[in-house]
């Protein structure tokens, strides 16, 4: 078993040597320093062995862990030290006494110890190795969804910029505006705000309103860049006092349309307004561009089917209103 203490010192060694490739010249140099006089004082017996255990032992004890929580391969390396046990305990002692009881009890329990010791270390050798194993497979699926993503992007600029922009249709702009302005007592978003207009429609009514875009360039107080998702997970729970959805809700994949939904509910606060503008389907395919069915990521819902996912995530007094082409899903978070 004395060579499962050897390997954890192998293993400290590459670890350090590691570290030490990364270091800056100057600090190299240092750490050299440090080294070479550590292992002068160790060599005139300075620092007994047995203190240069306890110290590692302590440093291992209080080294912060959380600096490299999130480094699967220092956890790991930390686990695979941990897993070679060493069962020569120090029996070095001042008073002779001790040491040599020490010494007689190390050889009455040694052949026990080193029976019960080899199963464990193998157990642990063998589930940390599993372990390994399981996150090289898992690097090898990182990366190749990462090759995915570079070859096939959700959603590029480029693609985003040929999609044309999808305001609020103007018959509905008051509407929508009265139905936000008469409950909102706190923060407005409208996603797929596009240029801003009907965001200075809202905050001219006194609303304390903001829009997320995707139209580059755009980028002010009032009108940030973004996409729809992505800027909600930044929005804390019930953040807003109501919430316009428009334009993107359309485009999105069902999936997206779904997390949408579910997310649009955790933002909004106890009696937040939700305010969806949606295109019909049978309007989408006989009016829409031919180059936003194409490449969007999805056709846009019934109002029926956002009524329903809705209703599904909680919220209240779902309604319906139906224009040509178009139509207001409205709806209130519970109080």
């Amino acid at each position: 078993m004395g060579g499962g203490r050897g390997g954890a010192v192998s293993d400290e060694g590459e670890a350090t040597e590691r570290v030490a490739d990364e270091m800056p010249d100057d600090l190299r140099a240092v750490v050299a320093e440090i080294e070479a006089e550590a292992q002068a004082k160790r060599d005139s017996g300075e620092y007994p062995p047995e203190l240069e255990r306890e110290l590692q032992a302590l440093f291992r004890d209080l080294s912060p862990e959380r600096l490299n929580e999130h480094d699967f391969e220092a956890v790991l390396e930390r686990a695979e030290r941990a897993s070679l046990i060493d069962i020569h305990a120090p029996i070095e002692d001042q008073r002779a006494v001790a040491a040599k009881a020490k010494a007689a009890v190390q050889k009455l329990i040694l052949w026990y110890m080193d029976y019960v010791v080899a199963q464990l270390s193998t157990f642990a050798g063998a589930t940390t190795r599993s372990v390994r194993l399981l996150g090289d497979r898992v690097a090898s699926v990182e990366e190749r969804l990462e090759s995915l993503r570079r070859r096939l992007p959700v959603e590029s600029d480029e693609i985003g910029g040929m999609v044309p922009p999808a305001p609020i249709p103007d018959v509905w702009q008051p509407r929508v505006a009265d139905l936000v302005a008469a409950g909102a007592t706190g923060r407005v978003l409208h996603v797929d705000a596009v240029d801003g207009a009907f965001v200075a429609v809202l905050r001219d009514r006194g609303v304390d309103a903001y829009g997320v875009t995707a139209v580059p360039g755009v980028d002010t107080p009032d009108l940030r860049r973004g996409e729809t998702l992505d800027h909600l997970h930044t929005v804390a729970p019930g953040g807003l006092a109501a919430l316009v959805l428009s334009g993107t809700a359309d485009r999105l994949p069902r999936p997206a349309k779904l997390a949408l939904a579910e997310r649009a509910v955790d933002v909004l606060a106890p009696g937040g307004v939700l305010v969806l503008v949606g295109v019909t389907p049978d309007a989408w395919d006989a009016e829409g561009s031919p180059v936003e069915r194409d490449l969007a990521g999805g056709r846009p819902f019934h109002a029926e089917t956002w009524q329903a996912v809705l209703e599904h995530q909680g919220m209240q007094g779902v309604t319906i209103e139906a224009g040509e082409g178009t139509y207001l899903v409205t709806g209130t978070r519970p109080a």
